[in-house]
């Protein structure tokens, strides 16, 4: 799916399964094609982020994803947009 930052809302990502693993892409181009790594069901690993440890943790809400939080020493907000 994709996802608008909550506190800055031209940045979006985009979120897609390829030969069966998930993936990441930012529109900035910062990061294209970063593997997310299962740690549960919900929550991921960014290992290609090599700087900081990064996460990003899935939130459902009625059974379907709403948003995604991404921790990266802070923790932030991406809404489902699409």
């Amino acid at each position: 799916g994709t996802y608008q930052a909550v506190i800055k809302k031209s940045e979006t990502l985009k979120i897609y399964i390829e030969q069966g693993k998930l993936y990441m892409d930012l529109s900035n181009k910062t990061g294209r094609h970063m593997v997310m790594q299962p740690l549960s069901q919900t929550l991921f690993l960014l290992p290609d982020v090599m700087r900081v440890r990064t996460t990003a943790e899935f939130r459902r809400e009625n059974g379907k994803v709403t948003k995604a939080i991404f921790t990266q020493e802070k923790a932030y907000e991406w809404i489902k947009i699409k």
